[in-house]
């Protein structure tokens, strides 16, 4: 189904008023179930009516029930994210402007003076990175002319940085003219630049005779009251500056490219995470670095004094509230708001936040109950979607952990959405084709939580259906895939609870070894045997993990 595709988040999910540093991510569990996708998905559109900048997200794939609420109320899936790290698009960089190759190494000084910085990104015209110059690539590069005066610039670059005024002669580039003060020889330079004051028009025409290149008349302006003989060879600019100035300004009207460094150039992206930015920085000597977007156009630069300070992710955590299962990167994020049905875990905060966390058997009763109390009205869709969830997490009202609150919200919700509670249930839990070809790794991964008990590291899967012959089937594909993925990732135990909804009970599936774990916590069925069956029980969050927890380290 198309809202099951994989699709991660990008710029494109934000509006277009807000950008990736004011978002707030909201989130269920990692291996989300439809209670988690939908939970996250309402709440967005509930705070976001009530002014607040939020994102649905999710932490895994979308299993296939939840793909087929999604579809039949019209959604699309959430977009995934894959780490809420601090990356540079949360640093305040600097906002920079970027040197194109063909700019004066005198305008490029200038700016870095302006910009109050020692180096800048240089660009084409597009705003692609082509290298990075310093104002010790300029200090260096003015230091070697003290003894080989020379010029490697255009003629409008020459033009520009001695502010001069075109007089006279041929138009053409200097590219590598040695550069001269005038003398008594000044003329028999041939090709070179020679800076003069005071120039006679004998200088001028013997200059041109000896096909000097170009003569600079220093500390002349337009309104000088002089008559210049026309010349063939020789190109004549007036500069308003005295020699030393601009003999100085001669030298740095080379482009920018001819000194700018291009090769090996560090360089970061606005997804980069600020961990792996640092270490970079360790290994380079730069001050600063240009911060690339998407499509590779420079957005800034960035030192190593920016990521001293820098603002963390927002998150809201829904139907979850255990680092094991939320974010990664979880412990680099600023935790708003969480808002659960689940038993107390492991995450803690700098400060206080808003907490709702009620014993109800579903996150989306929470939600629900949030919109009737704060007026929100329920589109026909969206209490659609938010019953499917009830009836997924309440296994249609068979769990233990299902409240008298769970039927009444449901009732009110099937008549907004003008649907019928058995019918939707039926869809929900029936297993079709697809999901009985699901490969045994994704069985296992459809609603898949990880617990720590008492040191140890466990998971437990679960599915639930009307008809659980045929993942019975699969029992042996199953287990093996258990043990692979256990070794894989250091579980010490992982389960599966096949739940029969008609029948009432479930079928348990355990790779490990916890001792005699599994015996003390369900009896004596369970002696001994990696496949047993459980009868009255429906929950995973009251009857499996309370008594598996209560045994474990025991």
């Amino acid at each position: 189904m198309t809202t099951s595709s994989e699709r991660i988040i990008e710029d494109k999910d934000f509006a277009p008023s807000l950008s990736p540093k004011a978002i707030t991510y909201i989130s269920g569990h990692r291996h989300p179930d439809t209670d988690s996708i939908i939970s996250s998905m309402a709440y967005e559109r509930l705070i976001n009516q009530l002014g607040m900048s939020a994102l649905a997200v999710r932490l895994g794939e979308i299993n296939p029930e939840t793909a087929m609420v999604l579809d039949r109320f019209g959604f699309s899936a959430p977009p995934a994210i894959t780490d809420v790290r601090t990356q540079i698009r949360d640093v305040a960089f600097d906002q920079v402007t970027p040197l194109f190759s063909e700019t004066s190494l005198w305008n490029a000084w200038d700016l870095l003076h302006e910009e109050e910085t020692r180096s800048l990104p240089v660009t084409d015209h597009e705003g692609r990175l082509l290298g990075l110059i310093t104002s010790g690539d300029i200090a260096a590069y003015d230091m070697r002319q003290i003894n080989e005066a020379s010029a490697v610039a255009t003629f409008d670059s020459l033009l520009e940085t001695v502010s001069g005024s075109y007089v006279c002669g041929p138009i053409h580039d200097f590219m590598g003219a040695r550069i001269y003060t005038p003398g008594v020889d000044c003329y028999l330079h041939r090709d070179g630049i020679v800076l003069g004051e005071n120039v006679d028009r004998d200088t001028i025409a013997r200059a041109d005779e000896a096909h000097v290149g170009c003569l600079i008349l220093c500390g002349s302006s337009d309104e000088t009251d002089f008559s210049f003989p026309n010349t063939e060879n020789t190109t004549i600019i007036r500069s308003p500056y005295n020699l030393y100035k601009t003999l100085r300004l001669v030298t740095l009207a080379t482009s920018v490219s001819n000194v700018m460094r291009f090769e090996n150039v560090t360089h970061f992206s606005l997804r980069d995470y600020v961990d792996d930015v640092r270490n970079a920085m360790l290994s380079t000597r730069f001050r600063s670095y240009p911060i690339l977007d998407d499509l590779g156009h420079v957005v800034g630069m960035i030192s190593r004094f920016h990521l001293i300070r820098h603002a963390r992710k927002k998150v809201i955590l829904v139907d979850h509230n255990e680092t094991a299962q939320s974010f990664p990167g979880i412990e680099q994020a600023e935790i708003m708001e969480i808002i659960d049905h689940h038993r107390i875990g492991d995450v803690t905060t700098d400060g206080p936040i808003y907490v709702r966390n009620e014993p109800v058997g579903s996150t989306s009763t929470i939600i629900a109950s949030m919109y009737f109390e704060k007026n929100i009205p329920l589109e026909p869709a969206m209490a659609g979607m938010l019953l499917s969830a009830i009836l997924s997490d309440t296994i249609f009202f068979k769990s233990p952990t299902c409240t008298t609150r769970d039927c009444e919200l449901a009732e009110e919700l099937a008549k907004i959405a003008s649907v019928h509670i058995e019918q939707l249930a039926e869809e929900l839990f029936t297993p079709n084709d697809s999901l009985l070809s699901m490969t045994a790794k994704d069985l296992l991964n459809m609603d898949f939580k990880v617990f720590r008990m008492a040191g140890a590291k466990v998971a437990i899967a679960q599915i639930s259906s009307m008809d659980i012959s045929g993942f019975l089937s699969r029992k042996d594909d199953l287990l093996a895939q258990m043990d692979i993925d256990r070794k894989l990732e250091d579980y010490d135990m992982i389960m599966m609870a096949l739940t029969d909804i008609r029948k009432g009970g479930s079928h348990i599936l355990a790779a490990g070894n916890l001792g005699d774990a599994l015996e003390r916590a369900y009896g004596e069925q369970a002696r001994g045997k990696n496949s047993f069956y459980l009868p009255g029980v429906m929950s995973r969050k009251k009857q499996i993990v309370p008594f598996l927890s209560m045994v474990v380290g025991v």
